[in-house]
């Protein structure tokens, strides 16, 4: 019964991290478009991109903490969100009126982007790279004190 209770005192901190960090990322994300450092253009155009598939692989981890505990279960959550932000990206060349008209709404270009991108497809993968650190995080800063590494 004990055993229980750590693992559901654990999958609340995850939950907790992940909200804080999902967080953080939106802002981050939302502040690359007015990004003036080294990356240039690229920075503002596509580094929005990179939070943005580190967001997708945090929000599952709300509903099941536990896939943030091993490694396998982080990179899948990394990978899946990596993969499915290029095909949003993807989708971009698909034109119908309902869908051109949906991306012109703030949510909609947000969630499915306004216009295709080949620089963005360089974006994702390396969100993916990110999402797999910042997921480790979430799992050390999670795990019961007798499991963390030093």
């Amino acid at each position: 019964m004990a055993e229980a209770a750590n693992t559901k005192a654990e999958s609340s901190t995850v939950r907790l991290c992940v909200v804080v960090a999902s967080v953080l990322v939106v802002g981050l994300g939302l502040g690359t478009r007015s990004y003036e450092g080294p990356l240039g253009e690229w920075g503002r155009a596509s580094g929005g991109g990179v939070f943005y598939v580190v967001l997708l692989a945090l929000l599952p981890a709300l509903v099941v903490p536990s896939w943030t505990r091993t490694s396998a279960g982080r990179w899948f959550l990394a990978l899946s969100a990596t993969a499915l932000s290029i095909l949003v990206e993807l989708s971009q060349l698909w034109h119908t009126p309902w869908l051109d008209e949906l991306r012109q709404t703030r949510v909609g270009a947000l969630a499915l982007g306004s216009r295709f991108s080949e620089l963005d497809l360089i974006a994702y993968p390396l969100g993916g790279l990110v999402s797999g650190g910042v997921l480790a995080l979430v799992g050390r800063l999670a795990a019961p004190r007798s499991d963390r590494r030093g």
